[in-house]
């Protein structure tokens, strides 16, 4: 049988033990945002770059750069329009 003592000692073990893991999930999942973050940008420049070239803009040429910085603002703008909507419950 364990004495109050021993217990407590287990208990706080336990806690300290949790706190650890905790603190190794959150920063592993800061990194795994990160890495997903990017992913998502690469992907995003890729079809930038493929919607350009086939609306026939030689990839490289200052037409095309417009063309990729064009996209991006209708991402962001479209981005912030769906932010702005109201919730469904």
């Amino acid at each position: 049988m364990l004495t109050q003592k021993q217990f407590e000692i287990i208990a706080v073990g336990a806690l300290i033990a949790m706190a650890c893991g905790l603190a190794v999930i959150m920063r592993d999942a800061a990194n795994i945002e990160a890495v997903a973050t990017g992913a998502a940008e690469l992907s995003i420049a890729r079809e930038n770059d493929e919607f350009c070239e086939r609306v026939g803009l030689r990839r490289g040429s200052h037409e095309h750069l417009i063309c990729t910085m064009d996209l991006n603002r209708i991402r962001a703008e479209q981005s912030k329009r769906i932010a702005l909507q109201p919730k469904l419950p």
